[in-house]
């Protein structure tokens, strides 16, 4: 049921409304004005200036009567794109000015400077110099400013200022009606217990269905916005397999209690099933769909009491909005759906706007995936390897294992491409299993080669989290015939800390096997100084984006001064990623750094290309 407003109501309204409007158009004039005003004088303080250098080189041509060389001097000034036109006059011995010399930047006749005295309109800035020479004056330097430049950057400050008024008008009056509509909405009618959901007492999927077909039609005919939000609870899988299902139970409860809370009177809120839940947000553009999201994300993010746990959970939300992502309910929810798709992948607990360039990333993404699942079966992995080398001997002393993905469908596939789509699918562990198991086979190789030869691997995440890893290093070693100490693993800052308990009983594991460890892309992170100190790492990586601009940036000097005096003082040793110039090299050894990898040594390369390249073979 909707009410109609009364029409002197409409009409004050109105009324007010264009009463703001022409404020505005005449604030935006004054502005106009006052910066015509500002710049004219800039542009003719300008010309004085041009006109006094000027004035120097003249004077001689007057008093040689050399008017070659002054008109060579006038149309050197006409280049400057603030001069139209410039003219010197001579005094005739009656104390008549004369024209002299011209130049114009168009190169015709003088518009404004006559051949007897200057007719410059004051519309158009302009100015004059005298000369004088033994206490008399000889003649005068008229300088004709390119009026079209100033009209233009006026013009586009005067486009500005409107646009942004206009904005602001357009953002009121959006408002407005929102608060007009919101004080006249009647009171929805009560749903059937049908549509409701037994555990939460929200609306179900059943109901979900007709209020969000019910939105779309008013949004329809309203021709006002619509947001959907789409909220998916991250790793609550966890939470029923850890404390079980009437845990999980109490913490939907609870959560959509908070959610209840979180939005708007006017909104609808509703559970889909599982640990899903979908907002109708009525007259709700981009901005507010954004904001209403972040609210949800604090509203969830706090602890909850389960019995005696006290547990936290985050949610993902995919935002859609009415009309731009769909016009019907079934396009709506889907491109919600991709948009959740993209919210978790990004990393979880965060909220993500649908897009078309969204839903073909989605759909190129779930192709990735699917390709990346028969990579291995299709022999499109390789590992390539980046040459690692001594600063202060020049001396080759090992590798970088890094995984390269060559597919048949796709051709290369960037690392920062699959690598992401391999953690979010479980992939991970799986592929950083096989990158171990062929670094090792790769170095016992290279070993009679290279006997102090070191192999560096990166560990992920998730492996940080298998309790099996450790086990599964053994193995790789053994099954090769490696000793521990050619092998390397490399842990990021991020990765380490973001499960810190867990990963130190990891690494403490990993360092009974007598194999080193490294910090990986260090100063990106949180890492405490506590924390460094404890840990059982031989080496720190300076990360790429410290080193790109050595030693130009002071700041970045700065820091990697400190990392390396910190690796000092706690007897670590440092290598440099992404060196790519001798300049950078030279800095980085100059002051302790040990080691370095990056393209002004070489690329990763094949296994082939390697070996070919450093042991002839």
């Amino acid at each position: 049921m909707t009410h109609r407003e009364p029409r002197d109501h409409a009409a004050a309204s109105r009324f007010q409304l264009l009463a703001a409007a022409l404020s505005l158009l005449i604030l935006v004039l004054v502005l106009a004005a006052l910066e015509y005003a500002k710049e004219r004088d800039s542009l003719i303080d300008s010309l004085q200036a041009q006109a006094r250098l000027l004035g120097e080189a003249s004077i001689p041509a007057l008093i040689f009567d050399d008017e070659e060389a002054a008109h060579s001097n006038l149309v050197s000034i006409t280049r400057a794109a603030n001069i139209e036109e410039a003219a010197l006059y001579r005094m005739d011995e009656d104390g008549t000015p004369r024209r002299f010399a011209h130049g114009t930047a168009s190169g015709q006749a003088p518009a404004f400077l006559g051949a007897r005295a200057p007719n410059v309109p004051f519309i158009v800035p302009s100015t004059r110099l005298d000369l004088r020479f033994e206490n008399a004056t000889i003649g005068t330097i008229h300088l004709v400013a390119n009026n079209a430049a100033l009209i233009k950057k006026v013009g586009l400050y005067l486009i500005t200022v409107g646009s942004v008024a206009l904005g602001a008008l357009g953002i009121a009056a959006f408002l407005t009606a929102q608060l007009r509509r919101r004080a006249t909405a009647a009171e929805r009618q009560l749903e059937t217990r049908t549509k409701f959901d037994e555990l939460t007492g929200l609306p179900n999927r059943r109901s979900f269905n007709s209020r969000l077909r019910r939105a779309t039609e008013d949004a329809h005919a309203s021709t006002q916005p619509l947001a959907l939000l789409l909220c998916d609870l991250d790793n609550f899988k966890l939470i029923n397999e850890g404390l079980g299902h009437t845990a999980g139970d109490e913490l939907l409860r609870q959560v959509s209690e908070r959610l209840g809370k979180a939005v708007r009177q006017s909104d609808t809120l509703c559970r889909l099933g599982g640990d899903e839940f979908i907002a109708i947000l009525p007259n709700t553009g981009a901005e507010a769909a954004a904001k209403a999201a972040r609210h949800i994300l604090q509203a969830i993010s706090d602890r909850y009491v389960l019995g005696e746990r006290t547990v936290s959970i985050g949610t993902s939300i995919g935002i859609a909005l009415f009309p731009a992502d769909g016009e019907t309910p079934g396009q709506l929810l889907r491109a919600a759906d991709a948009a959740l798709y993209a919210a978790k992948s990004a990393g979880r607990n965060s909220l993500h706007f649908f897009s078309p360039l969204l839903d073909a990333q989605v759909h190129e993404r779930m192709d990735l995936e699917n390709g990346l699942r028969q990579a291995m079966e299709r022999n499109e992995l390789e590992v390539h390897y980046q040459p690692q080398f001594c600063l202060g001997t020049g001396r080759l002393t090992g590798a970088e294992a890094l995984l390269r993905w060559h597919s048949a469908e796709f051709g290369k596939v960037p690392p920062d491409r699959f690598i992401p789509i391999a953690e979010a699918a479980g992939l991970i562990g799986h592929l950083g299993t096989w990158v171990l198991e062929e670094a090792c086979r790769q170095t016992a190789a290279w070993l009679p080669h290279a006997p102090d030869f070191l192999m560096a691997v990166n560990l992920s995440t998730r492996q940080l989290e298998d309790p099996e890893l450790p086990q599964q290093i053994r193995s790789a070693l053994e099954r090769h015939g490696l000793d521990a100490r050619h092998l390397e693993l490399e842990i990021t800052e991020s990765a380490l800390m973001r499960q810190a308990e867990s990963s130190f009983a990891a690494l403490a594991a990993i360092d009974t096997l007598g194999v080193r460890m490294s910090l990986d892309d260090f100063g990106t992170g949180y890492s405490s100084l506590s924390y460094l100190k404890s840990l059982p790492i031989s080496a720190l990586k300076i990360d790429r984006s410290f080193v790109q601009n050595l030693p130009d940036d002071p700041d970045l000097v700065g820091i990697t001064q400190a990392i390396l005096a910190m690796a000092h003082a706690l007897d670590l040793n440092t290598v440099a990623e992404g060196v790519e110039t001798e300049v950078q090299r030279d800095f980085l050894a100059a002051r302790g750094c040990n080691f370095a990898q990056g393209w002004l040594f070489d690329p990763a390369l094949p296994a082939a290309a390697f070996t070919e390249r450093y042991f002839g073979a």
